[in-house]
């Protein structure tokens, strides 16, 4: 998989994207079933992008404006945490992506807003595509322990055997 600005591209980046957009529609669905059923859930959709890359490239939507543009089309308040440690695609998506909190390495900043962010009922993703930095099971455990219990973990990794892309 080739690199540009540390961010993985293949032939199989738009199939990936497409699946993205449609586990997510899905997800984002239930999630608001929940929240109009339940009094105590959190009104927020919680986004966690461990390797956010530049928002688009060549054309290809990435999965920070693939997560912003679901949300809008459903009309879904989201709290967006997207860690990115290149620093020109960190500033590529900030411009693109203003609303959302632009943090750096997840390996250091994910444990620190796991502490810093309280109360119950939070409902989301956090996102890891193969493209970046891998989460440590460590951090991840600190994670769906803390207030983000709730936040489903979804960690794409494509599947490569015998010269054919399993995704």
């Amino acid at each position: 998989m080739p690199l540009v600005n540390d961010v993985g591209y293949s032939n199989s980046t738009e199939t990936k994207q497409y699946h993205l957009r449609k586990v997510m529609d899905v997800h984002m669905t239930v999630v608001q079933k929940i929240q109009q059923n339940h009094g105590w859930a959190d009104r927020r959709y919680f986004y966690f992008d461990l390797n956010a890359g530049p928002g688009r490239y060549d054309g290809i939507t990435g999965s920070p404006l693939i997560a912003a543009e679901l949300a809008r089309e459903k009309n879904l308040a989201m709290e967006k945490f997207l860690f990115e440690c290149n620093a020109v695609n960190w500033l590529d998506l900030a411009a693109q992506l203003p609303d959302g909190h632009h943090l750096f390495d997840h390996t250091a900043c994910l444990p620190c807003c796991c502490r810093r962010l309280y109360g119950a009922g939070k409902f989301g993703l956090l996102y890891n595509d193969p493209s970046g930095k891998r989460p440590s099971w460590e951090v991840l455990e600190l994670f769906s322990k803390s207030s983000f219990n709730l936040v489903d973990i979804m960690i794409y990794k494509l599947l490569v055997m015998h010269g054919h892309i399993l995704a």
